[in-house]
Parts: C-alpha cells; sequence; structure tokens
C-alpha cells in the first residue's frame, strides 16, 4: 500500500490510468502529511461499563441520570459515538468510542456524569469497567466488548456487592429491545 492509499481525498483527485508529472506528484505527497495530521495519529479509546442497579426503585432515577450523561456525551469533544444496552434484572451496559484517553476523561469527570457517578456507589450492587486503544472507531459488538472485560476488565467499588460482584462474575450480554445509539456531535 502505498503512502496515497491511507488518505482517501489524495487518491481521489487522481484518475485512474493517469500519468502524474513529478510535480503534481510533489504537491500530492506533500499534502498526505497534513491530512494525516489532521486526522490524529491517536488509535480511538473504547470503554465499556456494566453497572447492575440493586433495586427496582432506583432505576427511575437511574435512567434518568443515564440520558442525562448520554446527551452529555454526544456533545463532548472527543466523542466518536456509542451504544447504551439495556438487560434483563436491571443491568445496563455503555459502550463508547472517544479520540482519546483525556477525552473520555474530561468527559466521565464533568456535567451530569460526574454527578451521577458519585450515585452510583450506593445505586449499584455490581459495576465493572475496561478500556482498549483499538484502530478503528468502530464499536465492537457486546459479545465481543463482554469477552474482553471478562478478560481485561476490573470491578468498580460498589457500597453492596452483590455475590457475582464479589467473585467477579459477569453474565453475557442478551440482546434487547431497549438498546440506544449515541451519535458523535457534528463539527463544523
Amino acid at each position: 500500500m502505498g503512502v496515497a492509499d491511507d488518505d482517501p481525498a489524495a487518491t481521489s483527485r487522481v484518475p485512474a490510468n493517469q500519468t502524474l508529472t513529478l510535480g503534481a506528484l510533489l504537491e500530492l505527497l506533500c499534502e498526505i502529511p497534513r491530512s494525516v495530521a489532521e486526522r490524529g495519529t491517536s488509535m480511538p479509546l473504547i470503554s465499556v461499563t456494566r453497572l447492575r442497579v440493586r433495586s427496582w426503585g432506583l432505576v427511575p432515577q437511574f435512567a434518568v441520570e443515564s440520558l442525562k450523561s448520554a446527551r452529555q456525551a454526544e456533545r463532548s469533544a472527543g466523542f466518536l459515538g456509542g451504544r447504551l444496552l439495556r438487560n434483563p434484572n436491571n443491568v445496563f451496559r455503555t459502550m463508547t468510542a472517544w479520540n482519546d484517553e483525556a477525552a473520555m476523561n474530561a468527559f466521565r469527570s464533568a456535567g451530569a456524569h460526574g454527578r451521577v457517578m458519585r450515585k452510583l456507589l450506593t445505586w449499584c450492587d455490581e459495576a465493572a469497567v475496561v478500556h482498549w486503544n483499538q484502530e478503528s472507531r468502530e464499536l465492537p459488538s457486546w459479545q465481543d466488548s463482554h469477552l474482553r472485560m471478562v478478560k481485561e476488565g476490573r470491578p468498580s467499588k460498589v457500597n453492596h456487592p452483590s455475590p457475582d460482584q464479589t467473585s467477579n462474575r459477569m453474565p453475557a450480554p442478551e440482546p434487547s429491545r431497549i438498546e440506544l445509539t449515541l451519535k458523535a456531535p457534528l463539527r463544523k
């Protein structure tokens, strides 16, 4: 693969079967580093969480706060996309993609998400998280993210751990009618 193959904009300027002059080739090669720099050189960060709300009475408030956090993510700098999944037994999963760890950390500790994180200690009896970098900004399947969670994830602190939390047992995600896709903000 040539350098121009990495930049769709660069390859689209050269019609097939056309010979480039040396000057045109040099001009094209000078444009490629700028377009690579605009995309950034870091690989996207994927963040996956699994939370179990310990009581049905806490689910409505959790749901409202989750939607506020989702809207915050969609407006956050560095957010590339995400999904939320509701499973039986009050289990909620999140999967988000970020430009880098700094963007994810800025979101995590600010606004609605920062406020609700402190409540999760008492609201949840199971919590786990896993992060990794990957070349693609596309989100993996729920099953693939679960395998990563089981292999590399870590439990989060909760004040009322369930037996599954204590033994670090995480049931696999189940297909659900309740799944929300989060969109990255449109940048001008």
